[in-house]
Parts: structure tokens; sequence; C-alpha cells
């Protein structure tokens, strides 16, 4: 099962082209799905509230800048969330 949030239930689920090592607080860390994630995801499950507040257990893991993607932790694993560029190419 993969699970998704959005702000809007329209917004595109578009692909997340960058590998978690490309962000150094990201790295070590066990997502809900595989990333890079290079297809557009297939949405299995949609959650609100409350239900969305029980399984999202903290930590919140933050990059130095805002443009850095962010990880919340979860029952199910971390989730990824925010704005984010890419990083340039090593």
């Amino acid at each position: 099962m993969t699970a998704y949030t959005v702000g809007h239930i329209t917004k595109s689920n578009q692909p997340l082209p960058f590998a978690k090592e490309d962000y150094p607080h990201l790295a070590e860390l066990e997502f809900s799905m595989d990333i890079p994630r290079l297809q557009p995801l297939e949405i299995d499950l949609l959650i609100g509230e409350p239900l969305y507040s029980e399984i999202v257990t903290g930590p919140i893991i933050k990059g130095e800048t805002k443009s850095e993607p962010v990880a919340w932790g979860s029952t199910l694993g971390y989730f990824l969330g925010g704005m984010y560029s890419l990083p340039p190419r090593r």
C-alpha cells in the first residue's frame, strides 16, 4: 500500500526524481515509498483527520533551507513533503 498526502485532492502526484542521498538530512530515513520515485504515484488510500494525526507520530526532519524536502515520522515510515529544488549534480 502507498499513502500520499496533498493540500488539495486534485493536486498532481508527480514523480520525485531526486535520491534521498542527495539530502543529508534524509539519507538514513526509511520512507513509506521508494525514492527516487520515477513514475507518477497511484493513490491507494486517502487519509483525512482524525486518522492522519494518529499515524503521524514525529519527528519532523527539516533540511538547512526551505528549498529542501521535509520528512514526517509516522507509524508507516517517513512521509515526504514540502517544497524542494533539485540539488546540483555532483
